[in-house]
């Protein structure tokens, strides 16, 4: 049982930002295949013989959470290696970050800082602030899972229904942008987590 444990715990990180959230591709993808492609897959892996079929699943399922890794990494942590200050929804908190930030820079050593390179400078806090990191995987994988779909069914509907599949293709901005600003509010709530911390523990020295 304590072995088990230790084996969980190691891996706990990949199953709460990488495997669970992968899990969204799933119903995101039954949902296609039910009202837009007339159940043809779900009746194809009917006929898989059961035994053959698990094999499948949970190799097919290892795989796609490491894709669905790699998009999120590209499309929502690689554009995200600035300042975290909101440009759509929860603009409130710019002007906490932006006060906390001037606050940090001024009691650190002179050179160009913003948010990513403050959270890589302040290496000793990054444990306070797990949770942030693994909210933040996990809404992204959430919205690149959402990504994926819409464009296998914008590929899909492209020859019998071409204004829909069109409408799809529009909706990607408003979507990915709308991803985008969750992902960048799980890193900013880090970030100032990270600061007032780091604050106190300058006044008391």
């Amino acid at each position: 049982m304590k072995e088990i444990e230790a084996i969980l715990k190691q891996f706990e990180n990949f199953i709460k930002r990488v495997l669970l959230p992968s899990s969204s591709f799933i119903v995101f993808f039954v949902v296609y295949d039910v009202y837009l492609n007339e159940h043809r897959i779900l009746d194809y892996l009917n006929k898989i013989e059961s035994s053959i079929l698990v094999m499948i699943l949970i190799v097919g399922f290892a795989g796609l959470s490491t894709i669905l890794s790699i998009i999120t990494q590209s499309i929502y942590d690689n554009s995200l290696k600035g300042n975290f200050d909101a440009k759509i929804i929860f603009t409130k908190e710019n002007e906490t970050l932006k006060r906390l930030r001037e606050k940090l820079v001024a009691t650190l050593k002179n050179g160009e800082y913003n948010d990513y390179i403050l959270y890589q400078t302040i290496v000793k806090h990054k444990d306070d602030t797990h949770r942030y990191t693994t909210q933040a995987k996990e809404v992204g994988i959430v919205f690149s899972s959402l990504l994926v779909v819409m464009v296998i069914s914008a590929i899909s509907l492209v020859t019998s229904f071409y204004i829909g599949s069109m409408v799809i293709l529009f909706l990607l901005g408003p979507v990915y942008l709308l991803g985008r600003e969750l992902v960048k509010s799980r890193y900013r709530s880090r970030a100032i987590r990270i600061y007032i911390n780091y604050l106190k523990e300058d006044i008391k020295e």
